[in-house]
């Protein structure tokens, strides 16, 4: 049991690790309303990884944006939260692109 434990501790601590990566580049694309669509996808993919509620409500956050821009990959990127973690997702942040 211990060795579960300590294996759920750095899991844990990847994820943080991760989304520290991350967030940085989350922000920038909304505050410089970045358009490139490679670079929000790779950040969504990114984020995708991390299944925390912390990395659901910036992925939203993110959605949210690119529906400006692309409401169908938006929307693919949604989908594919929920056909991953289904049940499991957090519930910080409501989807509000359907």
């Amino acid at each position: 049991m211990d060795k579960i434990y300590a294996l759920a501790k750095e899991l844990s601590e990847l994820y943080k690790i991760m989304y520290r990566q991350v967030k940085p580049d989350v922000l920038y694309i909304m505050a410089r309303k970045v358009r490139n669509v490679r670079y929000i996808e790779s950040t969504l993919d990114r984020l995708l990884e991390i299944p925390t509620d912390e990395s659901y409500e910036l992925y939203i956050l993110l959605c949210d944006y690119y529906a400006t821009i692309d409401k169908e990959g938006a929307k693919f990127y949604l989908d594919s939260w929920d056909e991953i973690y289904g049940d499991d997702e957090p519930k910080v942040k409501e989807r509000t692109i359907d």
